[in-house]
């Protein structure tokens, strides 16, 4: 990760004693600002324990079949897809089967396929742009 990517500004973790281990052996330095080490420790609603295994699982189920995750692009054009399609296509139960844009008030006006819809529009506005450069 370290030779082959960006480091983020946060690893956050289950609180498991080895990924401390783990960040203090490979992650840890004195430089200003550091990569930030977060154990949320605890499994109710208030941790972030639940909401980061979850998304664990959604990655690993979308990137298991997948070949190409080999470059930092390839697996960063992966999760804008991912933040995509949870944001705009995905109904949540927790926000009465609404998408987190539609909760959040941003409607637009998808059809049916809301996949499709959503590819269109983004077409059309980038045909727009094209045409006022």
């Amino acid at each position: 990760m370290k030779q082959h990517a960006p480091l983020p500004r946060a690893i956050v973790h289950d609180g498991l004693r080895s990924y401390d281990e783990a960040y203090y052996r490979e992650l840890h330095t004195q430089e200003v600002p550091h990569l930030q080490n977060i154990g949320s420790v605890g499994s109710n609603e208030n941790s972030l324990n639940p909401k980061v295994e979850r998304l664990n699982g959604t990655v690993r189920d979308r990137e298991a079949p997948m070949r190409g995750m080999d470059r930092a692009e390839s697996a960063q054009e992966l999760m804008n897809a991912m933040r995509i399609h949870y944001n705009f296509i995905r109904p949540n139960q927790a926000i009465g089967d609404q998408t987190p844009a539609e909760a959040a008030g941003i409607n637009l006006n998808l059809k049916e396929n809301k996949t499709e819809s959503l590819m269109r529009q983004a077409a059309i506005h980038a045909r727009i742009q094209l045409l006022n450069q």
